[in-house]
């Protein structure tokens, strides 16, 4: 490969790249560093590998090189080999995208497999802005934190949008971020994400255009295992294919679309929410370089969701972070989306930025009595507290932990909380 008709080496050393800069181009974010996108960063490796030149003053070049090498690798002074990303493989010198099967293992942005896992590969970590999180080698806003397929096997057929984001119809409240897909009934679809599944329901033949009607409808929520669930509804009668504690893989057919609860027609309801089931903002690779991801009504998208074996992970569990707005910073082990029903949960953490540090507060929302049971733990000196809970027989329950003065009543009340699926 040729710049300017020098080799690599030769013009690495002729626009004044130390030894230190060219074995930092084993890092990517160099790119970054130097003012390069992405987009332009392909563009010019492209025109490299298929032999062209490159021209410019003294700062493009140095730039160019910079590309160059930590696309390449500059180690030794000597060129080494082409780095892919997750998901692409070297053919003729330029990084494909890879053909996957359900064998295949996926691992996320700077993780790579080994023996049969996924670890991370700190040479490539990437660093976003503030206020952006790094999604599929991507900064994006934060608020958008959510990257899908499309909930449909990959395939030929185009899946029309009817209904998007902010809809005016019934898009809004919990579910502003709700998408509908309209089909025909028992039309098969997958799971925009891997997860396991928290419950499901399959009884239903009944369904009205009214609201009314919304408690009638067949569904499938899945614990996507990082806070979010993915929950899609009006399915048909007996158009379930999982079970409650199953592993699904991103891909994965799950069941058949069908007009149950509330629905006008035929359609697929699709929303990923938080732990308080508010619907959360996604976006779509299948549009990735259409709308920046980004779902509109009148749509016709192609589905390119290949089912992805992807590493099992547990029920999700409280973070630390959880109930930091109620000021409890909590340690592992309290349930977030499901519990098993009569086990002894421990559950611990530590009041903050209270003086003193009293007490903290519990708060169990039993359904079957309709009413909040709080269970009142006294902190040591350092805030610290820890006790046991369980929860009985019953569909659901909501938790809540704050922390709480000397009388045991929180420092303020809640509109909402996680809300816990119970199972045997």
């Amino acid at each position: 490969m040729e710049i300017n008709g020098g080799t690599l080496k030769a013009h690495a050393e002729q626009v004044g790249l130390t030894y230190h800069e060219r074995r930092a181009g084993l890092h990517l974010f160099m790119i970054f560093q130097y003012g390069l996108g992405w987009r332009t960063s392909f563009q010019v490796i492209k025109s490299l590998v298929q032999g062209q030149s490159i021209s410019g003053g003294k700062a493009m070049t140095r730039h160019l090189t910079m590309v160059l090498i930590a696309t390449t690798g500059i180690q030794n002074q000597a060129c080494t080999r082409v780095t892919c990303g997750t998901g692409t493989v070297l053919a003729d010198k330029v990084c494909e995208v890879a053909e996957q099967d359900v064998g295949t293992l996926e691992c996320g942005p700077g993780t790579f497999e080994e023996d049969g896992e996924c670890v991370g590969d700190q040479r490539f970590a990437v660093r976003c802005p503030a206020g952006t999180v790094l999604r599929d080698d991507v900064c994006i806003p934060w608020n958008y934190d959510e990257w899908l397929n499309m909930p449909f096997p990959n395939g030929d057929n185009n899946y029309y949008v009817s209904q998007g984001h902010h809809g005016y119809f019934s898009h809004n409240g919990s579910s502003l971020y709700a998408i509908d897909f309209p089909l025909s009934e028992g039309t098969p679809f997958a799971a925009v994400r891997a997860g396991r599944v928290i419950k499901y329901r399959e009884d239903s033949d009944t369904g009205c255009e009214l609201p009314e009607c919304a408690n009638q409808a067949n569904y499938i929520e899945i614990d996507h295992g990082d806070g979010s669930l993915g929950r899609y509804w009006h399915l048909e009668y007996d158009g379930v294919d999982v079970e409650v504690g199953d592993w699904v893989n991103r891909g994965e057919v799950l069941g058949r679309t069908g007009n149950t609860g509330f629905s006008t027609g035929p359609h697929l309801h699709l929303e990923v929410t938080d732990l308080y089931r508010m619907s959360v903002p996604v976006l779509f690779r299948e549009l990735k370089d259409i709308s920046d991801g980004v779902i509109s009504a009148g749509m016709w998208i192609k589905s390119e969701n290949i089912e992805v074996k992807s590493a099992e992970q547990p029920f999700y569990e409280c973070a630390r972070e959880t109930f930091l707005h109620m000021g409890v910073a909590l340690e592992p082990g309290t349930p977030c989306t499901v519990a098993t029903i009569g086990q002894n949960y421990t559950v611990s953490g530590q009041v903050v930025e209270l003086n003193p540090p009293l007490m903290a507060i519990i708060n169990r929302y039993d359904v079957e009595a309709g009413e909040w049971m709080r269970t009142c733990v006294n902190t040591d000196e350092d805030g610290r507290f820890e006790a046991e809970l369980s929860f009985p027989a019953a569909e659901r329950a909501n938790i809540l932990i704050a922390k709480a003065g000397g009388d045991c009543w929180a420092v303020q009340g809640w509109s909402s909380s996680p809300r816990l699926t119970l199972i045997p």
